[in-house]
């Protein structure tokens, strides 16, 4: 029985080991981000024309790396310079989305994800 307890050891760190490597693999837009901004975003920011609001599609990465009178929605690399990432960060309720009047609203670990997504690149997926 003396070796019980290295086991013990041996398999916390496997499992620990484990859980900090899922965490660090690269985020996929299409099992990652797309169900968010899908659900919770293109509401009011997609395809459909009568519905989008700001003159904002974020469906297309092309859209959203345009430039824009109130700076670059997403900056690749830097989500604290991406306007996207600011404002589903923002503490003021008027400037931040999705607006509460909207009934949607992004999780906190939803609305860090979008962060590391666009930290990694914001690298699209065709559908």
């Amino acid at each position: 029985m003396p070796r019980s307890p290295f086991l013990l050891v041996c398999l916390a760190f496997m499992v620990c080991h484990r859980g900090r490597a899922a965490a660090e693999e690269p985020l996929q837009f299409n099992r990652d981000i797309r169900p968010i901004l899908s659900d919770k975003c293109f509401p009011c920011h997609g395809p459909d024309v009568a519905a989008r609001q700001a003159d904002l599609r974020l469906d297309e990465r092309s859209h959203v790396l345009a430039d824009r009178a109130d700076g670059p929605v997403i900056v690749p690399g830097d989500s604290r310079a991406s306007l996207l990432f600011r404002r589903l960060m923002a503490n003021d309720e008027a400037e931040r989305m999705p607006p509460a009047d909207s009934g949607l609203e992004l999780t906190p670990a939803e609305r860090e994800r979008i962060g590391q997504w666009i930290d990694e690149g914001a690298n699209y997926e065709s559908h």
